[in-house]
């Protein structure tokens, strides 16, 4: 305990930043949590709606107490192990299923894609991969600008979009974004040919082809 002029100063586990909460081990476990309960609660709030509002107008409600948790810094507290994600991910499709009128047992992969939904695995990806588009194009913040590296080109290709991924020593340390970022755009971005005319797509269709192309995506949980 920290003391100052004869008075203990209280050391907390975790703090909230922008609305995010930080523990002291960046395991997100308290952010998880926090995102987890709200969004049960709202699922409550979808259940009494659906017996007096249309699928849309549910949609709006799921965007407004569910997306919007979801959705907020998960770039950062998005990036660590599946299995912590997996409470949000079950909730997520009961709210899905909720809007859609369905039962515990609908595949809810069909009610993602109808709807137009990432679920919370495919958020942090299209995030993340978001974001190296703008640090591409130069349109990021400036601290974030010189730290990726492109890949020098070789014999067969005279302009290489591979980025270099550095080396980590730990599980922890990929969950990074200098190594998920990079990782990420390689994966995904560099195997797809329509996506590397980067250069002269605008933000808003590079995000409408991003977001179909990951919704589209069989095993998003191979990427955590």
């Amino acid at each position: 305990m920290l003391r100052i002029n004869d008075t203990h100063i209280k050391r907390d586990n975790v703090t909230k930043f922008l609305g995010v909460l930080i523990d002291e081990n960046l395991s997100w476990k308290a952010q998880i949590a926090n995102v987890s309960s709200k969004i049960s609660k709202s699922i409550g709030i979808l259940y009494k709606a659906s017996h007096i509002l249309n699928k849309f107008q549910l949609k709006q409600l799921y965007s407004a107490f569910i997306h919007s948790h979801l959705n907020y810094g998960n770039i950062a507290w998005g990036s660590t192990y599946k299995s912590k994600l997996e409470s949000l991910y079950r909730r997520q499709k009961h709210a899905v299923r909720v809007i859609n009128f369905k039962d515990r047992f609908t595949h809810s992969k069909p009610l993602f894609q109808d709807m137009k939904i990432l679920n919370v695995f495919e958020i942090n990806i299209f995030q993340i991969i978001l974001f190296m588009f703008k640090c591409k194009l130069n349109i990021s913040p400036k601290v974030f600008r010189t730290l990726f590296t492109v890949k020098p080109p070789n014999k067969y290709t005279l302009r290489s979009q591979f980025l270099i991924e550095p080396l980590v020593k730990n599980k922890v340390e990929e969950f990074s974004i200098s190594f998920r970022g990079p990782h990420l755009w390689n994966k995904i971005i560099i195997p797809m040919p329509n996506f590397l005319n980067f250069e002269i797509a605008s933000l808003s269709l590079f995000k409408k082809n991003l977001k179909h192309h990951i919704s589209s995506l069989f095993d998003i949980k191979k990427y955590f």
